[in-house]
Protein backbone atom coordinates (compact mmCIF):
# COMPACT_ATOMS: atom_id res chain seq x y z
CA UNK A 1 0.00 0.00 0.00
CA UNK A 2 1.14 3.32 -1.10
CA UNK A 3 1.38 6.26 1.29
CA UNK A 4 -1.88 8.45 0.50
CA UNK A 5 -0.11 11.53 0.58
CA UNK A 6 -3.75 13.77 0.02
CA UNK A 7 -3.92 13.01 4.19
CA UNK A 8 -2.37 15.64 6.23
CA UNK A 9 0.64 14.17 7.76
CA UNK A 10 0.82 13.66 11.60
CA UNK A 11 2.85 16.14 13.58
CA UNK A 12 5.28 14.07 14.89
CA UNK A 13 6.55 12.81 11.94
CA UNK A 14 7.39 16.50 10.53
CA UNK A 15 9.16 17.09 13.83
CA UNK A 16 12.85 17.76 13.71
CA UNK A 17 13.64 14.92 15.71
CA UNK A 18 11.95 12.38 13.34
CA UNK A 19 13.37 13.90 10.79
CA UNK A 20 17.02 13.68 11.82
CA UNK A 21 16.35 9.96 12.99
CA UNK A 22 14.85 8.76 10.03
CA UNK A 23 17.80 10.40 8.07
CA UNK A 24 20.31 9.11 9.78
CA UNK A 25 19.16 5.61 8.86
CA UNK A 26 18.94 6.10 5.57
CA UNK A 27 22.18 7.46 5.47
CA UNK A 28 23.10 4.32 6.97
CA UNK A 29 21.09 2.04 4.67
CA UNK A 30 23.52 4.33 1.65
CA UNK A 31 26.40 3.30 3.70
CA UNK A 32 25.60 -0.49 4.58
CA UNK A 33 23.03 -1.46 1.96
CA UNK A 34 20.34 -3.13 4.36
CA UNK A 35 19.26 -2.24 7.65
CA UNK A 36 17.69 -4.84 10.44
CA UNK A 37 14.05 -4.75 11.47
CA UNK A 38 14.04 -3.84 15.23
CA UNK A 39 10.37 -4.97 16.08
CA UNK A 40 10.00 -7.22 18.38
CA UNK A 41 8.41 -9.35 16.25
CA UNK A 42 9.19 -9.39 12.75
CA UNK A 43 7.11 -10.94 10.21
CA UNK A 44 8.99 -11.74 7.27
CA UNK A 45 11.31 -14.32 6.97
CA UNK A 46 14.54 -12.88 8.01
CA UNK A 47 14.54 -9.24 9.50
CA UNK A 48 16.96 -7.95 6.94
CA UNK A 49 15.53 -4.24 5.22
CA UNK A 50 17.14 -4.01 1.81
CA UNK A 51 16.97 -0.77 -0.91
CA UNK A 52 13.78 -0.56 -1.91
CA UNK A 53 11.67 -2.30 0.53
CA UNK A 54 9.25 -0.11 2.36
CA UNK A 55 10.04 0.59 5.80
CA UNK A 56 9.01 3.27 9.00
CA UNK A 57 10.59 4.60 11.53
CA UNK A 58 9.35 2.07 14.44
CA UNK A 59 7.98 3.69 17.89
CA UNK A 60 7.72 1.68 21.42
CA UNK A 61 4.52 0.64 22.62
CA UNK A 62 4.28 4.20 24.55
CA UNK A 63 4.71 5.98 20.73
CA UNK A 64 7.24 7.80 22.58
CA UNK A 65 10.56 6.55 22.13
CA UNK A 66 11.94 5.62 18.19
CA UNK A 67 12.81 1.68 18.26
CA UNK A 68 14.76 2.41 14.71
CA UNK A 69 13.92 0.94 11.71
CA UNK A 70 11.14 -1.69 10.93
CA UNK A 71 9.62 -3.36 7.91
CA UNK A 72 6.77 -1.13 6.93
CA UNK A 73 4.42 -4.22 7.13
CA UNK A 74 5.39 -5.07 10.95
CA UNK A 75 4.98 -1.78 11.83
CA UNK A 76 1.69 -1.48 9.93
CA UNK A 77 0.49 -5.02 11.46
CA UNK A 78 1.60 -4.28 15.24
CA UNK A 79 0.35 -1.09 15.41
CA UNK A 80 -3.65 -2.65 14.15
CA UNK A 81 -3.08 -5.68 16.55
CA UNK A 82 -2.54 -2.88 18.94
CA UNK A 83 -5.36 -0.34 18.53
CA UNK A 84 -7.89 -3.04 18.00
CA UNK A 85 -6.98 -4.03 21.38
CA UNK A 86 -7.49 -1.32 22.89
CA UNK A 87 -10.97 -0.71 21.18
CA UNK A 88 -11.91 -3.74 23.44
CA UNK A 89 -10.80 -2.41 26.23
CA UNK A 90 -7.83 -4.15 26.45
CA UNK A 91 -5.06 -2.02 27.90
CA UNK A 92 -1.80 -4.58 28.16
CA UNK A 93 0.08 -3.75 25.32
CA UNK A 94 1.24 -7.65 23.78
CA UNK A 95 3.60 -9.32 21.80
CA UNK A 96 2.70 -12.16 19.55
CA UNK A 97 3.88 -14.85 18.68
CA UNK A 98 3.85 -16.24 14.88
Amino acid sequence: MPWDRSKPTDPKYRSREHRQTRAAYVRQMERDGYLICQQPTCLHPTPVILPGQPWHLGHDDTGTHYIGPVHARCNRIDGAVRGNRKSRGIETPIRWVI
